[in-house]
């Protein structure tokens, strides 16, 4: 083990190790530094990515992140597994399908439930700051995420910062700080994104230093992705013109744009678009978002059906699990309630 995270290497192990290592997660995870937890984590996630390790044993890491409170480790956990949200959110947007996206939303949930409870949307002025930074990014995901839930449960963090947008907007009460990002993206996604790309040429709106920030902030949410890049195609001169003769920004609105996509289809659609453009200071970012997306669309093809069936499974088995537990306190129930009418003749 690269204990301490000293080194600048990765460590793979016998699958008897990687078994023995998950069984210490599940059954006493502090024995581990957090350092070390985090370490694991993102070790197994990049060698699964590479092929020298399978995507189960990456996978039966994650469970015991249910109990963790350490910012690092899931800091580390979620960075990993935010490339299956991006494949899977892509995926489905592109193709009109719901297979993937929202069974990782769903496992995510699972693992976020009870440290995103424990956390809640108050801060106290001792709150350490990883603490806080946990709190934003736990309260972020569970928002974003709670759309996958069924019908009939609340999705009660969307609930609350609709509530403190609503105090913001309507009374002036503030929102601290940590969690503003969260709470605006909430209260005001509905319809937003289109207004917020045709402003973002808009230079009475926003500076044209930051423009791009704005194009690729909606880039990188789920909903906004086709939308931004068909607003990038539309008006694509004028960007070049503003931004294609040798700024970076330029090469990060192409690669925010296009390096996501996974599909046959959308490939041929970023090629062929750029081939018929003039890419300035953005060429090599060009190359380099089709090298991406033929890296994406090797991994749907190679990988994303068995993550996709270990989270299903995962979730069926503990629901199973949860059912077989509430069975087992009713027939206790049962049970005691009888033998305590039959010991005393009364409960």
């Amino acid at each position: 083990m690269n204990a301490g995270q000293s080194g600048f290497y990765r460590v793979n192990y016998e699958i008897d190790n990687w078994n023995k290592l998950i069984h210490q997660l599940n059954n006493g995870y502090q024995a581990l530094t957090a350092a070390d937890r985090a370490g694991l984590l993102d070790d197994a996630f990049n060698l699964a990515r590479g092929d020298m390790l399978s995507d189960d044993v990456a996978l039966r890491l994650t469970p015991y992140l249910k109990g963790e409170r350490e910012y690092v480790p899931w800091m580390s956990a979620l960075n990993n597994m935010a490339y299956f949200a991006t494949q899977f959110s892509t995926y489905d947007s592109v193709t009109g399908s719901t297979q993937y996206y929202s069974t990782y939303k769903k496992y995510i949930l699972y693992l976020l439930h009870d440290i995103a409870n424990e956390l809640g949307w108050e801060e106290a002025e001792d709150d350490p700051h990883l603490k806080r930074y946990l709190r934003a990014t736990v309260l972020h995901l569970a928002t974003e995420y709670e759309d996958a839930l069924p019908v009939n449960i609340q999705p009660s963090h969307t609930s609350k910062a609709l509530e403190l947008f609503d105090a913001w907007l309507d009374r002036g009460i503030s929102v601290t700080p940590n969690l503003r990002n969260i709470v605006y993206s909430i209260g005001s996604r509905q319809g937003i994104l289109k207004r917020l790309l045709r402003y973002s040429l808009d230079e009475s709106k926003f500076r044209s230093q930051d423009s791009v920030a704005v194009i690729d902030s909606i880039a990188h949410n789920p909903e906004g992705r086709l939308i931004a890049w068909k607003f990038v195609r539309d008006n694509y001169d004028e960007l070049f013109k503003k931004y294609g003769k040798g700024s970076f920004d330029f090469s990060r609105l192409i690669k925010a744009n296009t390096a996501h996509f996974n599909t046959e289809e959308k490939k041929k659609e970023v090629s062929d678009f750029f081939a018929s453009k003039d890419q300035g200071s953005g060429e090599l970012a060009v190359r380099q978002s089709l090298e991406s997306i033929t890296a994406n669309i090797k991994w749907v093809k190679d990988h994303a059906s068995q993550v996709n069936a270990w989270f299903e499974k995962f979730l069926e088995d503990n629901e199973n699990k949860d059912n077989n537990i509430r069975r087992s306190h009713v027939q206790d129930f049962h049970a005691t309630y009888y033998d305590e009418m039959d010991k005393y003749g009364r409960p």
